[in-house]
């Protein structure tokens, strides 16, 4: 027999058993570090897709907020802008109601006065019910081949005398010396002339100049604008609106 070569084979023995359990526990090591550290990646994932939705909305939120509250802004400040076209126009149509006659000199005077004090007001006239101009301020001479009773703002005011009609912005082209952009009102009218009473429209054009300021003062982001359309959907303003006109943007 010989014992120190069976002691060597047991000795041999136990050491391959060692490294075998010490590759065995560094393996498992391994898997639990290896697993730890997808957990930990599917908890970084989690929370970030979770603070980005988070973000996301609240972004979201924000924009829709601001957004409101620029167009109730705006509502406001166009209210403020209609209403003070109609107190000129309530001014206007009163000074002419009291007095004797359209054509004299204190009218005029007071009516230039008005027109003056604005600088958005860009004319002032007033028509007889079959077109013809009876005042102006300034005096503005009528386009021979313009036809004044075919026109809408007219023919409204004399369908609806008890109403006040506003124009979208457009180029006032009834006149020989205007070509402006305008926001026009007009109103069924009396006036005194030589003695005797006649209906008649008054028509306040108004250059757009405030309005375009109100609309393009509004932030709404970096590509965002405002424009605005009546209840049959019309574009009523758009900042680009000359290009709509003649065909060069839809």
């Amino acid at each position: 027999m010989f014992p120190g070569k069976g002691a060597n084979h047991g000795k041999g023995s136990i050491i391959k058993t060692a490294e075998y359990l010490k590759d065995k526990f560094k393996s498992i090591q391994f898997i639990i570090s290896m697993s730890i550290t997808v957990i930990a990646l599917f908890i970084m994932l989690f929370v970030g897709l979770s603070l980005y939705n988070r973000f996301t909305k609240t972004a979201h939120q924000n924009a829709v907020i601001n957004a409101r509250q620029t167009i109730d802004q705006i509502c406001v400040s166009l209210e403020y802008y209609l209403r003070g076209m109609m107190e000129i126009s309530d001014s206007i149509n009163n000074l002419i109601y009291y007095s004797d006659d359209i054509d004299a000199e204190d009218l005029a005077e007071k009516i230039n006065l008005i027109v003056n004090s604005r600088k958005d007001i860009v004319s002032v006239s007033v028509f007889s019910t079959d077109g013809g101009i009876v005042t102006s301020t300034p005096y503005s001479k009528l386009k021979s081949k313009n036809n004044i009773i075919h026109q809408d703002w007219f023919r409204d005011a004399i369908d609806s005398p008890s109403n006040l009609f506003f124009s979208s912005p457009h180029v006032q082209n009834i006149f020989e010396s205007q070509h402006s952009w305008v926001t026009s009102l007009s109103r069924e009218i009396t006036y005194k002339q030589g003695g005797t009473t006649y209906q008649g429209v008054l028509l306040v054009d108004m250059n757009i100049t405030a309005l375009d300021q109100l609309c393009r003062g509004a932030s709404l982001g970096k590509k965002g604008y405002v424009y605005l359309v009546d209840a049959n959907g019309d574009i009523v303003y758009h900042p680009q609106q000359p290009l709509i006109n003649v065909g060069l943007k839809s």
